[in-house]
Formats: structure tokens, C-alpha cells, sequence
């Protein structure tokens, strides 16, 4: 498990909140995912929640496999 991933999780926990270790494991894949999240949020506009880039049919399909997984 990495330094930015101990730390990441142990502020996501605090918050309530899931934090994934394949979505959030490095620095790579924490950039990565909230690349992923910011292009469908360009995309759709900053009123689509996360629940709806899940729900529609494109790329954010990708993190709903990766949010079943892990949960």
C-alpha cells in the first residue's frame, strides 16, 4: 500500500467515504480517476453527480466496475 494511498484513505475514512484501492492506489491511478471524473463532468456539466456518470452509457461505465468491486 502506498504513502499517498495510507493517507488518502485514512482522510476518506474519516469523511465517511469510500476510497478504492484500485481507483486511488498511487498517485497514477488517483490521477487518473479524477481525470476520468473531471472529463465527464466537462462533459456534462458541474451539476451531473457521480450516481449519473455511472448510470450513463460511457466511459464513466468504467468506474462503476471498478466501485462494485471493491465495495
Amino acid at each position: 500500500m502506498s504513502e499517498l494511498y495510507r493517507y488518502f484513505k485514512e482522510n476518506m475514512d474519516a469523511l465517511g467515504l469510500a476510497a478504492p484501492e484500485t481507483l486511488f492506489a498511487n498517485a497514477t491511478t488517483a490521477l487518473a480517476t479524477a481525470t476520468a471524473l473531471a472529463t465527464q463532468i466537462d462533459k456534462f456539466g458541474s451539476r451531473v453527480t457521480v450516481m449519473e456518470i455511472i448510470d450513463s452509457d460511457h466511459p464513466g461505465k468504467m468506474l462503476d466496475r471498478h466501485w462494485q468491486q471493491t465495495a
